[in-house]
C-alpha cells in the first residue's frame, strides 16, 4: 500500500490518483496558487463525491466474522495508550482507543475483565487522531525494507541492500577489531587513567527513548559491560524535573537513594489546582486521559489555575490564567511560600513528623525532614549536612548515621531514626534554637533545622519584591496562597517542563513544589500520587526472572557524558581545573546533548563503536547540527556507526549500516504506564500485522495467538525485525557465547534466541 499526491476530475479515472511527477505538481501548485487572486470566478464548489465508485470495497463492519481485533499499545506518543487494532486478512483497517485500558476510559466506564472478547467487538475508548493515525506507520512507502551498507562517504546517501546474515557478520567484525571481545573489560583504555574504565566503554549505546529498556540493558550492560549502555535522551526533556523530585521526594539520605522521578495531583479527588508549566488539554501525557479528567474536575465545581507565561487552551480552558513572566515561576513560588510561612497558613502537624514511625503513629502516610537538624557551622567538616546521631553524641543510637533533631515538648536532642530495626515515633521541634540565639547547639555544634533554613531562605525577600520578579502582582499571589491553604488536603501544586527547563530548573522545581509539603498533601485523596505504577515485567509473579543474566558483568569506569560522575582529585583522570568538559555528579538521568561533543572531543576518552536507536540528535539537542555532522563525518573521531531505525532519519544518513526495526504495531515490549494514572497495570506492545509460523496474523475471524507455539514471527515488511530480534542476532555474532542470548540464555537454562523467547 502507498500514498500520493494527485489530484482527480471528472476526466480521470481512480487509478489516476498519486501520478503526478513532482515537477507537474509544482506546476499545478503554482497555477493553483496563481488561480487564487480570481477567487470564485475560477473556484466553483464540487460536487459531492461520497459514493462508491467500485474501485474499493467498504469497510467491513464490527459484526463482520472475518474481522479479528488484536489489543496492543500506542507508541505514536509517550502516552502509551491502550489500542484496538482491526484486522481482516492481515491488513490493518482501523486503530480504536482499548476500551479496557485506564488511559482510553475513565474508571467509572472501563470495560469490566470479565467481559468477554465478542461482547465488547463493539466497545471502543477514546484515541487521538496521532493515534489513530498509527496504520501510516506500517504502510509508510519510505520506510526502509532491507540492511543498508554505506557505499560512499558518510553522509553522501550512497547505499546498498545487504542481508542480514552479511550485517551482523560484518558490524561484528568491525566491533571486535576496534575493541578485542576477549580483553574487553580487563584491558583499559588508558592504562596510566584506569578509572575511566576497560575498553568496553568505547561502545556506545544511545536508544534516544526506547520502552525496551529492560532488554537492551540485558545486552550492553550486563552483556556487553559498557559503562554506555543507555545513553538515552531524559536530559533534554526533564531530568531537572526527576532530579528536583528524586533529591526532595523520600530522599533516603542514608543510602544516597532519590525518591520518585514523578509526583502528580489526583484530579479525581481535588478541590483547587494549580498548574505551572504544564497543559493536560494540549499536551503531557496521557494527552487523553488528563483532558478528561481536566474537564471532569471543572465539571464536578473543582478549581483549576494555570501559570503560564502564554494563554495556552489549558490557561483558556481554566478558572484562572495567571502570566508569569518567563523563568519568573521560582520568585512565584517562594512568594506565595511567604504569604504561608508569615500567615501560620502551613500543617505544622504534619511537617513535625520527623520518622516513619512518628508518621504512622501519627496516622500520616508520609513524613518530612523539616525537624532535622543541618550543621550550620562554618568551620565544621560536615557543614551543610545533617547532623548525625554519632556527631551528636546520642548513646546507643538505632544507627549512628540516622539524623536528629529536637523533640517537640521535651527539647531533648532525639534521633529521628529512619534505619535500623523498630525505630521509634519522633515528632520534632520546626524552628528550635538557643534563647537569643539564631541556632540551637547540640554537642558544640551550631545547627538549625531543615525549616528553619528553609523558612530564613523565602523571608530574604518580601512579597512585592518576589512580584516584581515574577511579573504576578501581590495580591494575585496572596490570593493564590490563601486559596490554596483553604482546602486541607484536596489542592496540589504541579509543575512541570515550563518551570524545568531552564538553566535553574531544578530550584525552580523545588521552589513550587514545595508548596505541596507546606500543606501535607502527599499521598491523599485530591493532593499529590505517586501513580499507580506497573507491575514489574522482569520479576512477574510466578514467572521467570529475566534481570538475572547467567554470565553476565558489570560495567566499571565513567560514561562519556560524565554523568553520576564527580571531578576530583583522588581520580586518575583529575587533571586540575578547569576541566576540559564538566563533569555532572548529580545527573542521575545522563547527559543527552554531552555525548556526541564528547565524542568529538574524545574527552574523557575515544569512542570506537556508536550504535542508536529511535535517536534525533542533529534536531532534538539545542545548536546539535552542526557538531553532529562534523563529528560523524570524521571517521577517525567514530570508527563506527550503526543506526537502528525504519527510515532514513537524520541521524541514520550518516550510518555505516542502518539495521531496519519494526514498528510499534510489528512488535513485543512493555512501555510501562504513566504516572498521572492512579490504577496499577501493565500494557502489553504485541504484533498486530505480519506472520506468525508463515500465518498470517488474521487470516480470518477465527485466527488466535498460541503463546505456547514457536511464533517465528515475519513482520509486514518481511526482512524487517524487531529491535529485540536486531539486538540477539548481533549479540551472538560478536561471540557465541554472549551472556544472556543463546542456548541458556536464562537462568532457567531456557534459550533466548529470538524475541517470542524473553517476552513469553
Amino acid at each position: 500500500m502507498s500514498y500520493g499526491l494527485g489530484v482527480l476530475d471528472d476526466r480521470e479515472s481512480p487509478a489516476g490518483i498519486g501520478q503526478l511527477d513532482r515537477r507537474e505538481f509544482l506546476q499545478l501548485s503554482g497555477g493553483l496558487l496563481s488561480a487564487a487572486a480570481f477567487g470564485t470566478t475560477v473556484f466553483r464548489a464540487a460536487p459531492a463525491r461520497a459514493h462508491s465508485l467500485g474501485e474499493f470495497t467498504p469497510d467491513l463492519t464490527e459484526d463482520d466474522p472475518d474481522v479479528l481485533f488484536i489489543h496492543s499499545v500506542c507508541q505514536m506518543c509517550h502516552s502509551r495508550c491502550g489500542i484496538k487494532c482491526k484486522i481482516r486478512d492481515g491488513v490493518l483497517l482501523k486503530i480504536d482507543g482499548n476500551p479496557w485500558h485506564p488511559n482510553n476510559r475513565g474508571e467509572d466506564e472501563r470495560l469490566s475483565y470479565a467481559t468477554p472478547l465478542a461482547a465488547a467487538r463493539h466497545e471502543r475508548g477514546r484515541l487521538c487522531p496521532k493515534g489513530q493515525s498509527g496504520i501510516q506507520t506500517v504502510y509508510d512507502p519510505f520506510r526502509i525494507q532491507h540492511p543498508l551498507k554505506r557505499t560512499g562517504p558518510r553522509g553522501s546517501g550512497s547505499w546498498r541492500t545487504i542481508s542480514w546474515e552479511q550485517a551482523f557478520s560484518e558490524i561484528a567484525a568491525t566491533i571486535n577489531a576496534l575493541i578485542p571481545y576477549g580483553v574487553r573489560l580487563t584491558q583499559m583504555i588508558d592504562p596510566d587513567n584506569a578509572d575511566v574504565g576497560p575498553i568496553a566503554n568505547q561502545l556506545l549505546f544511545s536508544p534516544g527513548r526506547s520502552v525496551e529498556g529492560s532488554f537492551h540493558d540485558r545486552i550492553f550492560k550486563a552483556g556487553y559491560g559498557t559503562q554506555n549502555y543507555r545513553l538515552d535522551h531524559t536530559s533534554i526533556c526533564e531530568t531537572s524535573h526527576h532530579v528536583a523530585n528524586e533529591n526532595c521526594l523520600l530522599y533516603d539520605h542514608l543510602k544516597k537513594k532519590g525518591g520518585p522521578t514523578h509526583l502528580k495531583p489526583d484530579f479525581d479527588g481535588a478541590e483547587y489546582m494549580i498548574i505551572f508549566g504544564a497543559n493536560p488539554v494540549e499536551a503531557n501525557f496521557p494527552m487523553v486521559a488528563l483532558g478528561r479528567k481536566f474537564a471532569d474536575m471543572r465539571a464536578r465545581g473543582g478549581k483549576i489555575v494555570v501559570v503560564d507565561p502564554r494563554l495556552s487552551n489549558s490557561a483558556a480552558r481554566a478558572d484562572q490564567w495567571v502570566p508569569v513572566i518567563p523563568g519568573g515561576d521560582a520568585a512565584l513560588g517562594m512568594g506565595m511560600a511567604r504569604v504561608i510561612l508569615d500567615g501560620g497558613l502551613f500543617n505544622a502537624g504534619y511537617l513535625r513528623n520527623a520518622n516513619p514511625a512518628g508518621a504512622g503513629a501519627a496516622g500520616e502516610p508520609t513524613f518530612t525532614d523539616a525537624t532535622w537538624l543541618v550543621i550550620v557551622q562554618s568551620d565544621h567538616p560536615s557543614a551543610g549536612l545533617f547532623l548525625t546521631a554519632a556527631e551528636a553524641g546520642v548513646a546507643s543510637p538505632v544507627d549512628a548515621a540516622n539524623p536528629v533533631c529536637i523533640a517537640e515538648g521535651t527539647g531533648a536532642v532525639t534521633e529521628a531514626a529512619v534505619s535500623g530495626s523498630s525505630p521509634p515515633p519522633v515528632v520534632g521541634e520546626l524552628d528550635p534554637r538557643d534563647p537569643g540565639q539564631g541556632s540551637v547547639t547540640v554537642n558544640g555544634i551550631k545547627c538549625r533545622s531543615a525549616f528553619g533554613l528553609y523558612a530564613d531562605r523565602v523571608r530574604e525577600k518580601t512579597v512585592a519584591e518576589y512580584a516584581s520578579v515574577c511579573g504576578v502582582s501581590e495580591q494575585t499571589i496572596i490570593e493564590l496562597a490563601t486559596e490554596l491553604t483553604a482546602h486541607g488536603r484536596k489542592a496540589s501544586v504541579w509543575t512541570y517542563r515550563g518551570v524545568v527547563q531552564h538553566t535553574n530548573g531544578t530550584y525552580a522545581h523545588l521552589a513550587v513544589k514545595t508548596l505541596n509539603l507546606l500543606i501535607g498533601n502527599v499521598d491523599y485523596a485530591g493532593g499529590l500520587s505517586k501513580g499507580g505504577g506497573s507491575y514489574d515485567e522482569k520479576k512477574a509473579e510466578g514467572g521467570l526472572d529475566t534481570s538475572v543474566v547467567p554470565g553476565g558483568v558489570t560495567p566499571s569506569g565513567v560514561r562519556i557524558d560524565r554523568a553520576k560522575a564527580a571531578y576530583v582529585p583522588s581520580k586518575t583522570y583529575f587533571s586540575g581545573r578547569p576541566a576540559p568538559r564538566p563533569w555532572f555528579p548529580l545527573a542521575t538521568h545522563g547527559n543527552f546533548q554531552e555525548v556526541v561533543p564528547s565524542i568529538q572531543e574524545q574527552y574523557p576518552y575515544a569512542a570506537k563503536v556508536l550504535i542508536t536507536y529511535w535517536n534525533a540528535w542533529p534536531y532534538s539537542v539545542p545548536g546539535g547540527r552542526r557538531v553532529w555532522e562534523e563529528t560523524v563525518a570524521n571517521e577517525a573521531l567514530l570508527p563506527l556507526f550503526v543506526a537502528i531505525s525504519p527510515v532514513m532519519g537524520e541521524v541514520a544518513a550518516w550510518a555505516d549500516y542502518i539495521l531496519p526495526d519494526t514498528t510499534y504495531l510489528e512488535k513485543w515490549s512493555f512501555p510501562g504506564t504513566t504516572p498521572t494514572i492512579t490504577t496499577k497495570f501493565a500494557g502489553f506492545q504485541q504484533p498486530v500485522v505480519g506472520r506468525f509460523d508463515g500465518r498470517t496474523i488474521g487470516d480470518n475471524g477465527s485466527w488466535t495467538f498460541n503463546p505456547e507455539a514457536p511464533n517465528e514471527y515475519t513482520p509486514y515488511l518481511p526482512d524487517t525485525k524487531q529491535f529485540t530480534d536486531i539486538l540477539i542476532g548481533l549479540a551472538k555474532a560478536i561471540d557465541p557465547s554472549f551472556p544472556g542470548t543463546g542456548a541458556s540464555g536464562f537462568e532457567n537454562g531456557a534459550p533466548c534466541r529470538r524475541a517470542w523467547d524473553f517476552f513469553r
